[in-house]
């Protein structure tokens, strides 16, 4: 599965950002939002936050949009004063039912967090890569 698109509007640091199918390098000084796009992602894709706000400050409601090239689409908004999500999840056109279980089930908190894994020890991320493997 490869993303084709990512919309971000209002989300933490970003007013709105618009990103294509290609590769993607997020580059730029401290402050100009890189690390906003990254937990713009991980937050559409687990409805969670470290941030102290998920709307960026001053705007009514955030969204974020990924569209991938197997035909999922996920869409999660969140208001400004509510403490809630709502998440839309298409695959193929057609609604998922239980968007939040189905996300769970195809991404992991490390595939989110790559430092995360690289800082673990080296027995632990061999052990997690076996565990991602199939074999007779």
């Amino acid at each position: 599965m490869k993303t084709t698109k990512i919309r971000i509007k209002n989300m933490f640091g970003i007013s709105e950002l618009e990103l294509g199918g290609s590769s993607v390098e997020l580059t730029g000084k401290k402050g100009t939002g890189k690390s906003s796009g990254m937990d713009a992602i991980r937050y559409a894709l687990t409805n969670r936050s470290n941030r102290d706000y998920v709307v960026k400050q001053g705007a009514d409601e955030g969204e974020i949009i990924i569209e991938a090239d197997s035909g999922l689409k996920i869409d999660r908004r969140r208001k400004a004063d509510l403490d809630t999500s709502q998440l839309g999840l298409k695959e193929n056109g057609l609604n998922v039912p239980r968007p939040q279980s189905f996300l769970n089930d195809i991404f992991t908190e490390l595939q989110l967090n790559p430092v995360e894994f690289l800082n673990k020890p080296v027995d632990e991320q061999n052990r997690i890569i076996l565990s991602l493997i199939t074999y007779p």
